[in-house]
């Protein structure tokens, strides 16, 4: 993964997301984008099709190991209500 023009390498295994600085000696998918897009894609609804459409997000490789990335993000607990 390219994001604001770091290398990220993002290992997806046995449950698990890990993300280490660099690149994979031979990645499944290559995504580039920013960590702007990336949030809106993975938090704010964005559908990925329209950030690549759009092209503010470029995906190299298999397309069906981007599009599971993007999932593995969970969204936070919407905040309590307050009723004062």
């Amino acid at each position: 993964m390219r994001l604001d023009g770091d290398s990220l390498r993002v290992e997806i295994g046995d449950g698990d997301l890990r993300l280490a600085r660099g690149a994979a000696d031979e990645p499944d998918a290559v995504v580039a984008t920013s960590a702007a897009v990336l949030r809106a894609v993975v938090l704010g609804g964005r559908a990925l099709a329209d950030a690549v459409h759009a092209g503010d997000l470029t995906a190299q490789g298999e397309h069906a190991a981007v599009a599971h990335l993007v999932t593995l993000f969970p969204r936070p607990a919407p905040a309590p209500v307050s009723t004062v």
